[in-house]
């Protein structure tokens, strides 16, 4: 079915449930937006550098994180693509690490990016996929790795990382989607549910889109009814640093 008929089917669908029409039309852009995993190449193969995502990890007995057997199959097609095009490597740690035991990859061309340890709690800080493209962002604006950068991230995860680079004024490079591994992680060892399964996958993506919308919209609100009695979570916060 073409998107369009698709949106169309939905709002119809919806309609029928009692929406309005304004409010059936938006939750059918948005179930058809989030809901998008495949994603066309880019006309343009040149890119500037290469931004790897992580998927899932292997939690042991004793809570120490390993790579997982997803990251050592994007840590392979990072490695066969670089064999042919040299560039720049940033890589979230789960792939980072497994490259740095490759010979084939110059330590000077690859930035393995951890998440934050917080030493009052002793616990490491979750990086999320958002989060790790604006690090990336930062990175490329602080180093001239320019902006053009080759994604590497598991065939159903590819989709919302292209969102996330966008989101943080990046221009994600879309190579093959079929290059890149479609497994999942076993349910046993992996640190990550959300990685372990395709329903669990998709049902993680669209309730964090979702969640991710609302709390953009809301914001949307407060800064454009700054006076309005409503309070809404870190209001006072936020009158404060206005202030």
């Amino acid at each position: 079915m073409p998107a369009d008929d698709f949106e169309q089917a939905l709002v119809s669908h919806l309609s029928a449930r009692g929406l309005g029409d304004q409010a059936a039309k938006l939750i059918a852009d948005l179930l058809d937006t989030f809901l998008s995993f495949k994603v066309d190449p880019t006309p343009s193969p040149e890119f500037d550098a290469y931004v790897c995502f992580a998927f899932g990890n292997v939690v042991d007995g004793t809570g120490n994180f390993s790579a997982g057997p997803v990251n050592e199959l994007l840590s392979q097609v990072v490695e066969r693509r670089y064999s042919k095009t040299p560039k720049k490597i940033i890589a979230q740690w789960e792939i980072g690490e497994l490259l740095r035991d490759r010979s084939s990859i110059p330590q000077s061309d690859l930035v393995s990016v951890g998440p934050k340890f917080d030493r009052t709690r002793g616990k490491a800080e979750y990086l999320s996929t958002q989060d790790f493209a604006k690090f990336v962002a930062s990175q490329c604006k602080d180093n001239n790795f320019g902006r053009r950068l080759l994604v590497v991230a598991q065939w159903f995860h590819l989709a919302r990382c292209v969102r996330d680079l966008v989101k943080a004024e990046l221009e994600p490079v879309i190579i093959d989607q079929d290059e890149m591994p479609r497994e999942f992680c076993n349910l046993s060892d992996c640190g990550q549910l959300w990685t372990t399964d395709e329903s669990l996958h998709v049902l993680n993506t669209l309730i964090g889109s979702l969640d991710r919308y609302r709390k953009v919209e809301n914001e949307k609100w407060m800064d454009a009814n700054p006076l309005a009695p409503c309070v809404l979570p870190n209001r006072e916060s936020r009158s404060r640093r206005k202030s």
